[in-house]
């Protein structure tokens, strides 16, 4: 099992261990409250925390538990030993930081906090252990060592000099690409070999080959890079779908269904319209399901 797939494993497994102890569906607060992990990532795993609860197989709308059935599962529970060591919910906290600790944004202060829970250096991959994009990170900073040099963590020598090569050959790629753009705006077309060749302003062939294999790997790459996705079904034309997929079986779709129906749209479609597949079938005013 991949590592994508045994953090999921975890959140489900302490989402149907909340549900367990509280005995009703647990809202976002519940899981802030008492789990492991942040509400936010289920979201982001799942789509929405409805999603995540049709994943874990819970059944009903989440709730309110009763007082007296609410126990205190922050010291009663005993927590597994799988490497998710609480951060979903603890990252927030900034007790005992310091007032320095104040002064430094989001993504500054995440990296401190993963720091204090690994050994050596932190990497992005500490970071998608524990359930956080680098992105975010990467989109401030430039590069990795960029951000940790921003929280005065030094990279050692073999790292340093990787982040150092991804940097350079960033640069060629963007040096490259803009290469090729001026030439297709100032010709309408992109270059070829021969045409690189006889541009004195454009860099040598060779380099292009370097960077992307082929002058048309540059030509190619930015046409990926300008690329507009199409966007997908509207949240009426899926509405459509379900009414129709019933009118023919009889039922609402299951997940699975979703999956294997060649008349349906994919499951991301829905879960990025709606959230989840359940609110879908609930906007289409299916909300009874056969057994």
């Amino acid at each position: 099992m991949t590592e994508e797939k045994d953090l999921e494993a975890a959140l489900l497994d302490e989402l149907r261990l909340l549900c367990d102890e509280l005995g009703v569906p647990p809202r976002t607060i519940d899981m802030g409250k008492h789990g492991r992990f942040s509400p936010a990532l289920y979201s982001e795993r799942f789509g929405s925390w409805d999603g995540a609860l049709e994943e874990a197989g819970i059944e009903g709308e989440p709730r309110r538990p009763p007082d007296e059935a609410e126990p205190d599962l922050d010291t009663s529970r005993e927590v597994p030993d799988d490497g998710y060591d609480n951060l979903g919910s603890d990252d927030t906290e900034d007790a005992d930081q310091g007032e320095d600790f104040e002064d430094l944004d989001e993504h500054q202060r995440l990296i401190l906090k993963i720091d204090e829970r690994v050994e050596g250096v932190p990497t992005p991959k500490d970071l998608r252990r524990r359930g956080h994009s680098v992105n975010g990170i990467i989109d401030e900073y430039g590069t990795w060592e960029e951000a940790l040099g921003s929280v005065d963590i030094e990279l050692p020598e073999r790292m340093r000099a990787r982040e150092e090569t991804k940097r350079k050959r960033r640069g060629d790629e963007e040096r490259l690409l803009d290469e090729v753009r001026k030439y297709r705006s100032v010709h309408g077309h992109g270059p070829s070999k021969e045409n690189v060749e006889k541009t004195d302003w454009m860099s040598s062939v060779g380099k292009y080959e370097e960077v992307f294999g082929t002058v048309w790997g540059a030509v190619d790459r930015l046409r990926q890079d300008e690329k507009t996705p199409e966007e997908g079904p509207s949240k009426d034309e899926l509405v459509s779908e379900l009414k129709r997929y019933y009118l023919r079986n009889g039922e609402v779709p299951t997940r699975e269904d979703v999956r294997n129906a060649s008349s349906l749209s994919g499951m991301s479609s829905y879960i990025d319209a709606f959230g989840s597949l359940r609110t879908a079938v609930k906007e289409a005013g299916l909300s009874e399901r056969a057994e």
